[in-house]
């Protein structure tokens, strides 16, 4: 798992995965920006890694890495605060 990079998360329990770029992480715990419906980013989620079933990439996350980093969401260094808006054109 890397620092910036975008991450598809199957939870215990949760019937969808969900989808995240990965922001930090620690032995137990894993911080993602959360993003949903594609390419919108909808706040940080705090997953504990136990509750993660698998942890994967694949070619349609590749593509959707390559939209958000276009679209300046990925950025490692970007900070949104609750009155912020990331807005997709």
């Amino acid at each position: 798992m890397e620092k910036g990079k975008l991450y598809s998360f199957e939870i215990k329990g949760w019937k969808e995965p969900i989808c995240g770029i990965v922001e930090a992480f620690s032995v137990d715990w894993i911080l993602i920006k959360w993003i949903i419906n594609d390419f919108l980013f909808d706040g940080y989620s705090v997953i504990q890694r136990r509750h993660i079933k698998k942890c994967f990439q694949d070619e349609n996350l590749l593509f959707k890495e390559s939209v958000l980093r276009a679209k300046d969401i990925r950025k490692g260094n970007r900070t949104t605060s609750e009155t912020e808006w990331i807005e997709i054109e």
